[in-house]
């Protein structure tokens, strides 16, 4: 029987087998004159279509699933991991790193991750890194706001020659909450930053500084003495006249920094203004909160502490603290006041 007797199951064109290159060693069933395939014949195709299906698996096995890969993605996950998924595949890594997510990809990575993402993306790396971290969260903040240090340095790696100016804007940039940039570091950061920002750095931290969140208050009050002292440095000889605005600044309920500042804040403070000190102060200690109170009213419940906090105002600023005490505290002054709290 002809082939063409048998065209109703699919067999009618003998370029089909011809072209399927069916080896002799299967007993090839593409000839000239075919005739019905025989069972060993047809087992043999069958086992052939077997392995092709099996390669397709395997090879749907080996690709990895980037959605996958995102919902288990921690700043724990292996290099390795990252270098199997991406390493041949740039294109993929960037459609990954911009996936829409609660936190973003770059927000979670850890400093060798962020590495890792640079050296795959190559020479995109710089338009890749900047443009993610204008990426924000639910809150507002991006990736630099809660890096390591070493994670803040991974960037501006990656970041290369943009690193300036692209940090120079994220430094201003604000949160939610009204927060910069600059109201999470500490000294470590803000060393590494200033370091970034080259001769850029006085004047991006000076503009930071000013900021005020929603709640009314600027990086400086919420930095410690030794935080102050790094964002001091930075700022070099303009420091007292930045910093002296600063510590004037209210927030919502009318405190200033030295509302809030212990007796290291105060000290350290006082080194940025050396002989200026009581001169700054005269005003700051002279400003009343919604509640009426100058920053010299206690703070702490301990009374040593409290003491400790006067002290160490009279040391540094003994005409601007005599000043306050004169002032009224309810019916009576804060000399007073001081005096019935140290008996």
């Amino acid at each position: 029987m002809k082939i063409s007797a048998i065209g109703n199951i699919g067999y009618n064109k003998r370029s089909n087998f011809k072209n399927n290159k069916i080896s002799n060693s299967t007993n090839s069933i593409a000839s000239e004159n075919l005739i019905t395939p025989s069972l060993n014949q047809l087992q043999a195709y069958s086992k052939i279509s077997f392995r092709g299906r099996q390669e397709v698996l395997n090879f749907l096995n080996n690709i990895e699933d980037p959605i996958q890969f995102k919902n288990n993605f921690s700043n724990k996950t292996p290099i390795e991991d990252i270098r199997k998924v991406f390493s041949s595949n740039p294109d993929k890594l960037e459609i990954f790193l911009f996936e829409k997510s609660d936190e973003p990809i770059l927000k979670l990575a850890s400093d060798e991750q962020i590495k890792t993402f640079a050296e795959i993306l190559g020479d995109k790396a710089p338009e890749v890194i900047a443009d993610l971290i204008a990426i924000r969260d639910k809150s507002g903040s991006t990736a630099l706001y809660n890096a390591s240090t070493d994670g803040i340095k991974a960037i501006a790696e990656a970041l290369g020659d943009k690193a300036p100016e692209v940090i120079a804007e994220a430094m201003v940039k604000q949160d939610k909450d009204g927060k910069t940039l600059l109201h999470f570091v500490n000294e470590n950061k803000i060393k590494a930053i200033a370091e970034i920002l080259g001769d850029k750095a006085p004047e991006v931290i000076a503009k930071a500084i000013a900021i005020q969140d929603k709640y009314g208050e600027t990086a400086l009050h919420c930095a410690n003495a030794e935080e102050i002292k790094i964002i001091a440095e930075v700022l070099g000889d303009s420091a007292p006249e930045i910093m002296a605005k600063t510590i004037a600044m209210q927030n919502k309920n009318g405190n200033t920094i030295l509302h809030y500042a212990d007796a290291y804040l105060i000290k350290a403070y006082k080194e940025i203004f050396k002989e200026k000190t009581d001169d700054i102060f005269q005003k700051v200690l002279l400003t009343k909160n919604n509640n009426g109170q100058l920053p010299i009213h206690p703070t702490y419940t301990r009374t040593d502490l409290n003491l400790h906090r006067l002290e160490t105002f009279i040391e540094v600023a003994p005409n601007a603290t005599k000043n306050a005490l004169l002032q009224k505290c309810g019916d009576e002054t804060y000399l007073k006041f001081w005096k019935d709290l140290a008996e």
